[in-house]
């Protein structure tokens, strides 16, 4: 299913329509898998990350959690992983 991505918080936290379900829960925010915003790259990133999904058709996959509403899950915009696109932020390298 498609998703608009409609805003990006200061956090890195996007947000969507329509609403995703997961099991029996709602929602519209998405936490992007791969990408752990730090304090000292934040600026940066955002902007990056605004300018690649801010009005785009993205798909959401891997749901892994959801936690005060927000799903933590794979983004995906043109069958591509965007977290790609932020090697740097990577919370799986060491």
């Amino acid at each position: 299913m498609a998703f608009t991505v409609i805003n990006i918080n200061d956090d890195g936290i996007i947000k969507i329509i329509p609403k995703w379900k997961w099991i029996d829960i709602y929602g519209d925010l998405v936490k992007i898998e791969g990408i752990d915003i730090n304090f000292e790259a934040r600026a940066f990133t955002i902007d990056k990350l605004k300018t690649i999904l801010l009005l785009q058709s993205v798909e959401l996959k891997n749901p892994k959690q959801v936690e005060d509403q927000i799903i933590y899950c794979s983004v995906f915009l043109n069958e591509i992983d965007i977290s790609i696109y932020f090697p740097e932020l990577d919370n799986n390298i060491l």
